[in-house]
C-alpha cells in the first residue's frame, strides 16, 4: 500500500461509511480508490474493516435516539418556553426488525403441497448474514422438493 492518500481515505471512512465522502476527503476520486481497493486484498480487508466500524457507531446512535430520545427546544409565540424529549419510533422499528427478524422482521411465509407432502419455507429480508440459516434447511442441499418426494414427470 504505497498509496499517501490511504491513511486519510481509511480515517474517514471509519468515521462515516460514505466513500465519496473520504474520497474528498482523502483528494482522490473513486475510481481510483474502487480501482485499488479490486488489485489490492489488504486494502479491500481495511476498507471493509473501516465501513464496520462507522457502521457499528451509527447503530450505537441509532440505538440511543430511540431509547433516550432528543431533546428539542419548544416555542410559543416567537419565543423559547420549555424544551420535550421525542424519541424515534421508526428507528424503533428498524432496529427490532434487524436484530429480532423472526419476530418483527419482513418475512414471506409460503406453504405448498407437493405429492401429499406439506413443504414449508420462510425467507427473512433483508438476509443481515448475522442470524444464520432461518430456514433450518440445510444450505448445501439443491433446491426443490426432498428427493423422497416424487416428482411431476409433467
Amino acid at each position: 500500500m504505497a498509496h499517501e492518500w490511504v491513511p486519510k481515505f481509511l480515517e474517514s471512512l471509519t468515521r462515516t461509511p460514505n466513500v465519496a465522502e473520504a474520497c474528498r476527503e482523502a483528494g482522490i476520486t473513486r475510481k481510483a480508490a474502487y480501482d485499488h481497493r479490486n488489485s489490492d486484498e489488504e486494502f479491500a480487508g481495511l476498507w471493509d474493516a473501516a465501513v464496520e466500524q462507522s457502521t457499528d457507531e451509527l447503530v450505537g446512535e441509532a440505538y440511543r435516539r430511540a431509547r433516550k430520545g432528543t431533546v428539542e427546544p419548544v416555542y410559543y409565540k416567537g419565543n423559547k418556553v420549555g424544551k420535550i424529549r421525542r424519541y424515534s419510533d421508526a428507528l424503533t422499528i428498524f432496529l427490532l426488525k434487524c436484530h429480532r427478524r423472526k419476530v418483527y422482521g419482513d418475512k414471506l411465509e409460503t406453504d405448498v403441497t407437493t405429492a401429499g407432502q406439506a413443504i414449508q419455507t420462510i425467507f427473512y429480508f433483508p438476509e443481515n448474514g448475522r442470524d444464520g440459516n432461518e430456514s433450518g434447511a440445510d444450505p448445501e442441499a439443491p433446491a426443490g422438493p426432498p428427493d423422497d418426494v416424487p416428482r411431476d414427470p409433467g
